[in-house]
């Protein structure tokens, strides 16, 4: 980060914040927790209420000193589109589980360098 000076007074550095990059949220999960657990929480979604989605993209150009996510560096987009494809099936798979009638209210992405150039 080349301007940290200039973000420093408004405070982006003092607050601890909550990671959202996981449903239900990390505090949820116990020893019991295994491959049924998720369509039960997702069938008990309000269909009524939009949910927030968050896609995780974990390739960057080159590697920042602050961030915390699962992500690595690459020089080319090939595994971005890859994985990608691998996103996409997943999500004809989540629709399925889904409650009828759900919403999507936001849409998050994160992990990565979304402005990448890298190379195909």
């Amino acid at each position: 980060m080349e301007h940290i000076e200039k973000l420093a007074p408004f405070g982006l550095f003092d607050a601890r914040m909550p990671r959202y990059t996981s449903y239900p949220t990390a505090p949820i999960f116990s020893p019991t927790t295994d491959e049924a657990s998720q369509p039960v929480w997702l069938g008990a979604l309000d269909p009524q209420v939009p949910v927030s989605v968050y896609v995780h993209i974990p390739f960057c150009e080159r590697l920042c000193w602050f961030c915390a996510c699962r992500t690595q560096g690459t020089t080319t987009l090939n595994p971005v589109a890859r994985y990608l494809e691998v996103v996409e099936d997943e999500l004809k798979i989540l629709a399925k589980t889904l409650p009828a009638g759900i919403r999507m209210g936001r849409l998050h992405w994160g992990g990565g360098t979304p402005t990448t150039r890298c190379q195909r």
